[in-house]
Order: structure tokens, then C-alpha cells, then sequence
């Protein structure tokens, strides 16, 4: 999207995918990476907004269909814009990349936080496994333009995703056992 070599993501083409004119694009943004940047934090920051309820909520089984839910709205309504989000947020640079980063960790740290209450046997991996799991399950649907309703998609999203938090996670065999 935004490489030396790349002729395909013009600040046009940009644009279009945000969803604004070129002209608002060329007035407000001096290169590519600023709105490229700009766009990817936007959508990061929009899961952490969703999720921000968990801080105050009790760690339980509603808590944890209420993340499911407002993460599968959140994504519903950047289906346009998300793949940049998804697939192009390795471009960010240095501090960019860092902040994005700490957005995604703040997202599955909340995700965790019923998990933990609902499944207290299962370690620190295992938890980041499943909830990185249903993030990228609940992400999927910006990649794929199935015809449904949306109250059938957020269905599917809801049923996978609660499926994959009771999902049994192995732990890694320990290296030290290997002959």
C-alpha cells in the first residue's frame, strides 16, 4: 500500500478505500504514510473504544458476549476500510507500529479478562491463543463479502467465537523432553 514501488496505492486510491475525496485527502494529509497511518490507529482505536466497557464490567459469560458483539458491530461497520487494519498495518512504522501494537494488546487483555473468570485453569498462552483466535475470527468477516444479513453474519461471528473461547488449547510440548 504505501512501498516506493507500489503504483497501485495512490492517494486516490487511498481515499476511495476510506471513504473520502481526494480533494479532502490532498488538503488534510502531506504524504501516503501520514493517512495511511492515521486510517490503520483509527480503526485500532475503534476496538478499543467498543471494548472499553469491560474495565468496569464483572468478568463473566454476558461480559464476554458483549465483547463478541460490539467487536463483530465494530467490524461490520469497517468492512470497507478494515483490510488495512487486517493486512496492511505491518507498514506501519517505529512508534506506529508500537502504539497499534498496545491498541491489539488492550483488545485481547479485555478479551481475557472473562476468560480468565469462565476458565481459570487455562494459562497466559492459551488465553492470548483463544482471544487472539476470535479476534481474527471476528475480523475475517472484512475479507469476505458473503451476502448475508447482517444479523445473520454477526450470528455466525457470535456462535464461532464463543466456540473457540471454550476451544481446548494444548500447551507446547517442553523442548527439553526432546531426544
Amino acid at each position: 500500500l504505501i512501498s516506493a514501488t507500489d503504483g497501485v496505492g495512490t492517494k486516490t486510491a487511498i481515499a476511495a478505500r476510506v471513504g473520502i475525496s481526494a480533494s479532502a485527502l490532498y488538503r488534510h494529509y502531506p504524504s501516503k504514510y501520514n493517512l495511511f497511518r492515521d486510517a490503520v490507529l483509527a480503526l485500532g482505536e475503534q476496538l478499543v473504544e467498543c471494548t472499553a466497557f469491560v474495565e468496569s464490567a464483572p468478568a463473566d459469560a454476558d461480559t464476554l458476549r458483549r465483547i463478541i458483539s460490539a467487536l463483530t458491530d465494530t467490524a461490520l461497520a469497517n468492512r470497507e476500510s478494515g483490510g488495512l487494519y487486517r493486512w496492511e498495518a505491518r507498514y506501519l512504522r517505529g512508534d506506529d507500529q508500537t502504539t497499534l501494537d498496545g491498541q491489539v494488546r488492550t483488545v485481547n487483555r479485555r478479551i481475557q479478562k472473562p476468560l480468565m473468570a469462565l476458565r481459570p485453569q487455562l494459562t497466559s498462552r492459551q488465553r492470548w491463543v483463544l482471544s487472539s483466535s476470535m479476534l481474527s475470527v471476528i475480523g475475517s468477516i472484512v475479507d469476505h463479502h458473503a451476502k448475508l444479513p447482517a444479523i445473520q453474519i454477526r450470528g455466525v461471528l457470535a456462535e464461532v467465537a464463543t466456540a473457540i473461547s471454550t476451544a481446548e488449547v494444548p500447551e507446547p510440548p517442553d523442548p527439553s523432553t526432546d531426544a
